[in-house]
């Protein structure tokens, strides 16, 4: 784990707001003092790679074995008719640049069903998602995820694109619609591993048969070096997607979504 020059700054910096927010909070011993001491507690524990690690295991654990996710060692299941790939984010075509992009999460994505796709079965691969807030000069994010696609080998006839999905319920709802069509029952559903519970049951109440391939583990077995419990604001963002999982689980289970 290579270590940036921002990594040892940001505890050092919000180490000494905690320190001297504590030491406010200890002369004054007032309620806004003690709001604001347990404010930088809790965005130092958020802040904690540990507190993330521990988060993104609340959503990944079920998929941690192989007995609950895909692997290359199972055998052909001829029942599965398509690879399906959830869209993230893109990064829209700037000034000079030939085309616009997937985002980190969008681009694990399309490799990992790359992968399935040229190591296990060419199997058509579904790219689900729409423009979003900002056009795209392509016209859809899923668009952008089949150029990639394409570019890398898999066959034009071998892509199918819904182009409307703003949400993982809409990302079911509208691929349900293709996949119909083609007499698809099962496939295979391809997303980031903490995000995989909620994409799955969106797929099994609108009728079809998953069989997870989640990607990005965040929980991976690695060995631990000492920059694990630096804080960071990439322990942030892990803790915030979690969240937003978690919420959109409960969300989705309210509107009878999932």
């Amino acid at each position: 784990m290579a270590i940036t020059y921002t990594q040892p700054l940001y505890p050092f910096l919000l180490g000494l707001v905690f320190v001297m927010t504590l030491v406010f909070w200890l002369r004054q011993r007032n309620r806004p003092t003690l709001f604001l001491f347990l404010g930088v507690l809790a965005l130092s524990a958020i802040s904690w790679p540990p507190a993330a690690w521990l988060a993104s295991w609340s959503v990944e654990a079920e998929y941690r074995s192989g007995a609950n996710h895909f692997t290359l060692a199972e055998e052909v299941d001829e029942e599965i008719g398509a690879i399906v790939v959830l869209s993230a984010g893109v990064r829209v075509r700037q000034p000079g640049e030939p085309y616009s992009y997937g985002d980190d999460s969008t681009y694990k994505r399309c490799q990992h069903a790359l992968w399935l796709y040229q190591s296990w079965r060419e199997l058509p691969i579904l790219v689900t998602g729409g423009s979003g807030s900002e056009p795209l000069p392509e016209g859809s994010v899923a668009r952008v995820m089949a150029n990639f696609l394409e570019a890398n080998g898999v066959a034009s006839g071998d892509l199918w694109l819904e182009e409307k999905a703003s949400s993982t319920y809409e990302n079911a709802l509208f691929s349900a619609e293709i996949l119909r069509e083609h007499d698809v029952k099962k496939v295979i559903v391809v997303t980031q591993a903490f995000h995989m519970r909620r994409a799955e049951l969106c797929f099994l109440n609108q009728g079809i048969e998953v069989v997870p391939a989640p990607c990005d583990f965040r929980t991976c077995e690695t060995k631990v070096q000492w920059q694990f419990f630096l804080l960071g604001n990439s322990a942030i963002r892990h803790c915030e997607e979690v969240l937003h999982e978690w919420v959109g689980l409960v969300w989705y289970w309210w509107k009878g979504r999932i």
